[in-house]
């Protein structure tokens, strides 16, 4: 009895490998095609969309043939209660099958649903995903693309004579048993049990599988980087929304199983093709910053991607792309800044240091000479001084720029109480300096020191820049919903070339004017500061050797028209 036991046992195991090899086959053959299907469903449903963010009518024949075309496929459009709209099919064949799920699927983003199609011999994968509409005056859509199963039906027909022969081999082992032992009992080997189990055991990894794959392309869509794949072939094989996004990329170039179109890359995609290239025969990943036609700095790193199941097999190039346009500028903004700085502030440093060495010898120094040692250290100490503590309130204002001030101010009054003290720096000057201001008050949410510092630096700046026996003008009025202050004066005037850097760092007009008339070349960049943090603009006009006229506007909370001072 255990020889006959032994001897049924091993065909019957080889015939259940069989069988599973047969499903395995079958299966992992329609697993592969989906998992394309799946990418190209991805971007036709894109493809779509774009279309109808551009007012294009999916609905139309000649949209339907076009992705049909450029997917080389049928492409068929139901409306969201499953009726066909149109069918790029022109041979007048059935409709493709589908599950009755479909109609009742979610209509969310990137809900992927199949069926398989008989006809005759050919077998097709009908793919089908949902076209949520953006527009309340349409109803959703549901698309499918028909890919033929090219020997489907030969491995259908493997599976199933492996089944039947293996049947008729057990079947006549059992009866050549029987009739050996004469008194054995008829055994029922329950094989379509087991392929049931199999199938459904199958089943549950497709479906954790396709649960995973929808995670990862969700995730893909969503992320705020650009992400391509390559293949070993340098072909595209998937690319995010952001990446194509950020390189210009047209979705309509990376259909599945359709040669890339190299020729009509954007220029940035093909500068990333060469950077594969190179990653891949250098073996070794590369990161390099990359421009764009519109000016963006992308930094894109490639990586070089091998099989997680196969050791040392290689399965293409990763690269991933940021937009860091913005970060670039903040890093040149930087260097600048402190190559400014320590400029600015080395040349005082360097007079202080000199004059110190100087005099420690100062037995050697007439009187004369000693008390210019002294006059210059104790006034580039004061510019030192001075340039720190500008520094700190640009530093303090940009910090602080954006935050909702809590106070409501009357700009006038902070004007009106700095107009003595500008009067007095300019009859220090010999420049004559009028105040045209408006009797009435004004409301505004901000800070009287910020529109007191405004109208100070601009008044000093202006009666600097303006010879002996000059003029310079302060006038306050109401322009709409804002208020002006203008202060002109009819002094050397700003180079037209130069205008458009004058509120930059530590940019100063012309230094041979600058060693004359001194500056950190920071004050009009403070002032800038402080007019963007009240939510104000501000301008210039300029003409070289006729004056410059610089006007402030400031937002007001009252409407009512001010009226000027006689």
């Amino acid at each position: 009895m255990k020889r006959i036991f032994l001897f049924m046992t091993i065909p019957a195991c080889a015939y259940l490998l069989l069988v599973a090899f047969a499903f395995v086959g079958v299966e992992t053959y329609l697993s592969g095609m989906r998992q394309s299907a799946v990418h190209l469903m991805q971007t036709l449903r894109e493809y779509a969309k774009e279309a109808e963010q551009k007012g294009q009518s999916i609905e139309s024949e000649a949209f339907i043939r076009s992705l049909s075309e450029a997917a080389g496929l049928r492409v068929t459009l139901f409306s969201g209660e499953g009726k066909l709209l149109v069918d790029s099919d022109s041979a007048g064949l059935k409709p493709p099958d589908f599950f009755p799920a479909v109609n009742m699927m979610s209509l969310e983003n990137g809900i992927i649903s199949y069926s398989i199609s008989s006809y005759g011999n050919l077998y097709v994968l009908n793919q089908f995903t949902t076209i949520p509409s953006e527009s309340a005056d349409h109803t959703s859509h549901i698309l499918c693309a028909s890919i033929p199963l090219s020997g489907y039906d030969k491995l259908l027909f493997v599976r199933n004579a492996v089944i039947v022969a293996g049947g008729v081999l057990l079947a006549a082992a059992g009866l050549f048993c029987l009739l050996w032992t004469r008194s054995a009992k008829r055994r029922t080997v329950t094989v379509p049990e087991s392929g049931q189990g199999l199938i459904r055991k199958i089943n549950q990894i497709e479906l954790y599988a396709n649960k995973r794959i929808s995670m990862l392309s969700t995730a893909l869509s969503n992320m705020d980087s650009g992400i391509i794949l390559f293949g070993p072939d340098c072909s595209i094989l998937m690319i995010n929304p952001k990446a194509r996004s950020l390189t210009g990329a047209k979705s309509s170039l990376f259909f599945p199983d359709q040669a890339n179109r190299e020729a009509e890359y954007p220029p940035v995609l093909t500068a990333i093709l060469d950077m594969v290239r190179e990653s891949m025969q250098r073996k070794q990943p590369l990161k390099r910053d990359l421009q764009t036609e519109d000016g963006k700095i992308l930094s894109v790193h490639t990586n070089i991607v091998y099989s997680k199941y196969v050791p040392y097999t290689f399965y293409g190039v990763h690269a991933s792309i940021t937009d860091v346009t913005e970060k670039r500028k903040m890093e040149k903004v930087r260097n600048e800044f402190v190559s400014n700085v320590s400029h600015e502030l080395r040349t005082p440093l360097t007079l202080i240091s000199g004059f110190a060495e100087t005099l420690q010898d100062w037995k050697k120094l007439n009187r004369e000479d000693f008390k210019r040692a002294i006059e210059i250290i104790n006034t580039e100490s004061k510019r030192l001084k001075h340039m720190i503590s500008q520094l700190l309130d640009l530093s303090r204002i940009e910090n602080r720029h954006g935050t909702q001030r809590h106070s409501v101010i009357d700009p006038v009054r902070a004007v009106r109480s700095v107009v003595s003290s500008i009067s007095a720096l300019a009859e220090k000057h010999q420049v004559r300096f009028e105040a045209v201001l408006p009797d009435q008050s004004a409301e505004m949410i901000g800070d009287e020191a910020s529109v007191v510092q405004i109208v100070t630096n601009l008044c000093e700046n202006a009666i600097k820049y303006t010879p002996s026996g000059g003029h310079v003008s302060l006038t306050v009025f109401r322009d709409g919903q804002h208020l002006c202050m203008r202060v002109a004066d009819n002094g050397i005037g700003i180079p037209e070339a130069e205008i458009p850097h004058i509120f930059d760092r530590f940019y100063r007009v012309e230094k041979s004017r600058n060693t004359k008339y001194g500056g950190s070349g920071l004050g009009l960049s403070i002032t800038k500061a402080l007019v963007d943090d009240l939510g104000g603009s501000i301008s210039v006009e300029s003409r070289l050797h006729a004056g410059s006229t610089f006007t402030v506007r400031l937002p007001l909370l009252n409407a009512e028209p001010l009226r000027q001072e006689a």
